[in-house]
């Protein structure tokens, strides 16, 4: 239990943390980074209200719950709207959208206890044993009978409105960059602790508590580790849709000697000037550049011409080393791809999509084709 506890403890910190630099970070699409600050937030709440329950501290629980209400009655909506908000690439929250927070509204009342008085040993107990959202004891408003059935109702209904949304979009007709893997798996998530806490029932109804049932902590624990590591490990997801951070204006470009330019180079045959183009038609349809591991072999074997040819046409025919040449084909795809994407993804993010390892090589890269920084060339434009 203890080892449960600090898991808890660790993800309720990373959800805090995400969910209010979401909530008060200007950078990108506000609508979306509000509504999965959001989300992040009701999952922070689930999680404390659970940590509370199995601490000694169970004194703090009825402020924890009541404050956890409001979340459990919104928190389907805010990813529903998450999730359609950002497929169809929205700018402006829509007025009838509000209708959605009527849930959220009406759940303020029923942190009201209206004079009753609630056994917390009770609802502690009866969280433990069906889960949160399927409570025995009347806590506010609503009598515990109706309260499930609502919640149910919410959680289920906009569960499939939002995969209804998904499936009806063209975004299974998509390739699979770096959006639409973050929205499927968001969605995936979504729904599979949405399900859980119907699990958690069934497993009450077979009289197995389910914080007591090994198998179903040890899924839900190696689920929240899988998402915690899949967003940890893909830094275009992290830095574009999670952490959405202002550009470091303060990079310094790396200092090099000037590469000489022999476009044409004496010793060039015509078969090369052929290799030219094979390489060229190869780089723009394949877009082999978008793969921050690309090498010169690969590029060799890709379009079956020795390597030392394809690095004579680089280097004499073109005019350049091969990190600088493949560097151009990465920052002509993320000047095309920014000013489409700028609304809801960082400069970072994009500069990852588009090939590079990390930024301080996009910057250093980007600085030495154009000679200015990113944010100074799209004021220009």
């Amino acid at each position: 239990m203890h080892i449960f506890s600090f898991f808890l403890c660790a993800v309720a910190l990373l959800l805090v943390a995400f969910s209010l630099h979401l909530l008060f970070t200007k950078q990108g699409n506000i609508i979306i980074n509000r509504l999965l600050g959001l989300a992040l937030l009701s999952k922070f709440w689930q999680v404390s209200v659970l940590l509370i329950i199995i601490s000694p501290y169970r004194q703090f629980l009825p402020i924890f719950h009541s404050v956890n209400i409001p979340f459990l009655f919104a928190a389907p909506a805010f990813s529903y709207l998450y999730v359609r908000y950002f497929i169809s690439d929205e700018k402006h929250f829509l007025k009838r959208d509000f209708l959605h927070f009527i849930p959220f509204i009406f759940a303020l009342f029923q942190m009201l206890p209206f004079g009753q008085s609630t056994n917390w040993n009770n609802v502690a107990n009866g969280i433990l044993q069906d889960g949160q959202v399927f409570i025995s004891e009347k806590t506010g408003l609503l009598p515990e009978g109706i309260y499930n059935i609502v919640i149910a109702v919410l959680w289920l209904g906009y569960l499939a409105a939002m995969w209804r949304f998904i499936i009806s979009s063209d975004i299974f007709q998509k390739k699979w960059r770096v959006g639409k893997v973050w929205i499927i798996f968001y969605a995936s998530m979504s729904t599979f602790f949405r399900l859980l806490p119907f699990v958690a029932l069934l497993l009450s109804d077979m009289k197995v508590p389910y914080i007591k049932n090994p198998l179903f902590l040890v899924l839900s624990c190696a689920v929240i580790l899988f998402t915690i590591l899949f967003v940890l490990y893909q830094p275009q997801i992290l830095y574009g849709y999670i952490i959405v951070s202002k550009p470091n204006m303060e990079t310094k470009p790396e200092i090099s000697k000037e590469i000489l330019n022999t476009a044409k180079n004496n010793t060039a045959t015509e078969q090369h000037y052929t290799y030219n183009d094979i390489i060229q038609k190869f780089m723009e349809e394949k877009q082999p550049f978008l793969r921050p591991t690309f090498q010169m072999k690969d590029l060799a074997a890709a379009v079956d011409i020795p390597a030392h040819h394809c690095s004579y046409v680089i280097n004499y025919l073109v005019g350049k080393n091969f990190r600088d040449w493949i560097n151009k084909f990465r920052i002509d795809y993320f000047i095309k791809e920014y000013p489409q994407s700028a609304d809801r993804m960082t400069i970072e993010a994009v500069a990852l999509q588009s090939g590079f390892r990390n930024t301080a090589t996009f910057y250093n890269a980007f600085k030495k084709e154009t000679g200015k920084i990113p944010a100074a060339y799209f004021k220009e434009m």
